[in-house]
């Protein structure tokens, strides 16, 4: 992973615990990676907070680090510090581009991550598990159900649930593999629809994935606020999601 990239996962918090502990455990180390993980972070800072004057100084401070970085001789370097300086001496030269074209502040907050872009980084289908697959209150044709919905057969999953629903109307099961397939398809309002059937009572090991998921086709459709408000009750609840969830909240603060 470049080192660009690697401080942009580590920044948005999408490195997991072990490169994450690798990625402070070099910075610790090392100044000059330290100075860029805190250049990246004050320039990303400068355009959530729409701060024109702090993004330009930002980007002076880029600029002047990156161009008094002098290039060691090369049979001094590693592999690895190799890659490291190449990445330093492309972000200079895309700074200085972005700089000599005079793209404006305006320009540049149209880069901000929107909703449908971290739907797209954060959905991924529900993994089955094999307990719930074969529990005694699912009946056989939501048991065939879900069986198309882990092989990737949506429409078929769906149809066969419509008629679960429509003679059992109180089988939330149905209703919220029926929320999954809908947004396998991606029809988030139906997914919403669905979802929303079952009440915040329901008493299932798959209430925490419903909210999940809920919050997530709330985000497809662009509902914002409804979607951080489950987004901020996962983290409160500290449960599965939590993490996923409080960087969503982040990606989502302009």
């Amino acid at each position: 992973m470049e080192v660009t990239q690697l401080i942009e996962k580590y920044l948005d918090g999408s490195l997991d615990e072990t490169e994450r502990q690798r990625v402070e455990e070099h910075a610790a180390n090392d100044s000059e990676f330290r100075d860029l993980i805190r250049l990246h972070r004050e320039v990303d800072q400068s355009i959530s907070d729409n701060e024109l004057a702090a993004f330009q100084q930002a980007i002076t401070e880029v600029e002047t680090a990156y161009l008094q970085v002098s290039l060691p001789a090369q049979n001094s370097l590693t592999e690895n510090h190799s890659q490291q300086w190449i990445s330093i001496l492309r972000i200079a030269a895309i700074v200085i581009l972005i700089a000599g074209a005079g793209i404006t502040m305006g320009h540049l907050l149209t880069r901000k991550t929107g909703p449908e872009k971290i739907y797209a980084r954060y959905y991924a289908a529900y993994e089955i598990d094999g307990t719930l697959r074969s529990s005694s209150s699912v009946v056989n044709q939501v048991t065939l159900a879900i069986a198309d919905y882990s092989q990737g057969k949506y429409a078929e999953a769906i149809e066969t649930l419509n008629g679960v629903v429509k003679t059992d109307a109180g089988n939330y099961v149905a209703w919220f593999f029926r929320g999954l397939a809908c947004l396998g398809t991606d029809d988030a309002d139906d997914a919403i629809r669905s979802f929303r059937t079952i009440p915040i009572t329901w008493d299932s090991p798959c209430v925490e994935h419903r909210d999940w998921y809920l919050a997530l086709a709330y985000l497809r459709v662009g509902e914002i606020t409804e979607a951080s408000l489950l987004f901020s009750a996962m983290v409160q609840n500290n449960g599965y999601y939590t993490k996923s969830a409080g960087d969503i909240l982040k990606r989502l603060r302009f």
